[in-house]
């Protein structure tokens, strides 16, 4: 969902840099979007909590991250380009539709139904806080087939991070790519199905 539905990863990153910076920590965007982005909170802060040898601290850091975001989605959330014209295609077409996101549930529905209000466009949300392995681990997107009740070979994935890519390759599911603050490296092109620069650019590849 971030960065791939909505341009909220960025102001997640600039949220804990803020929140690492109030306790004389620092988190760069490199390392954020190389070993943070698209993965569970609760991953996040067990990443962070080894950088800084303290969990006690990295809670307080995630805590303060999530109030700080939250204070940042007041200002309201910006779509990606074309997705309001790549759903409505996509529904036209009777796709199934689902969200397999690392963010936590209230987080995911916050955004989809007050900022962005797209969640009738969606089956179902699966999210960070309903599995036990972060991206890139396969198992939200599994868990996502099983929901839907369909095989990989029946399903595609759109996502914007390294580790949801790669995610999306152990799953045996196609992953369309379409980079948000980072361009794909050789081998993360090589097990994305496609790579493309926006959403509407979806509907070549699956129709």
């Amino acid at each position: 969902m971030d960065g791939t539905l909505i341009d909220s990863e960025y102001p997640y990153f600039l949220a804990l840099s803020r929140a690492c910076k109030e306790y004389n920590i620092v988190m760069t965007e490199e390392e954020y979007f190389n070993n943070y982005a698209g993965g569970k909170v609760a991953d996040n802060e067990k990443q962070l909590a080894a950088k800084i040898n303290s969990q006690v601290l990295a809670e307080k850091i995630i805590a303060r991250a999530k109030t700080v975001y939250f204070e940042k989605l007041a200002d309201g959330v910006e779509p990606k380009p074309t997705l309001f014209e790549t759903l409505d295609a996509l529904k036209t077409k009777e796709l199934r539709l689902f969200v397999a996101s690392s963010s936590t549930e209230d987080v995911v529905k916050r955004i989809l139904s007050d900022d962005v209000k797209i969640i009738d466009y969606f089956e179902d949300i699966i999210a960070g806080d309903h599995v036990s392995h972060s991206k890139p681990h396969p198992e939200i997107f599994n868990r996502a087939l099983t929901i839907a009740g369909v095989e990989a070979a029946e399903a595609f994935i759109v996502e914007d991070s390294f580790q949801g890519v790669e995610a999306g390759y152990r799953s045996g599911i196609e992953t369309i790519m379409i980079p948000d603050h980072r361009q794909p490296t050789d081998e993360i092109r090589e097990k994305a199905f496609a790579t493309v620069p926006q959403l509407i650019d979806i509907l070549s590849l699956i129709y």
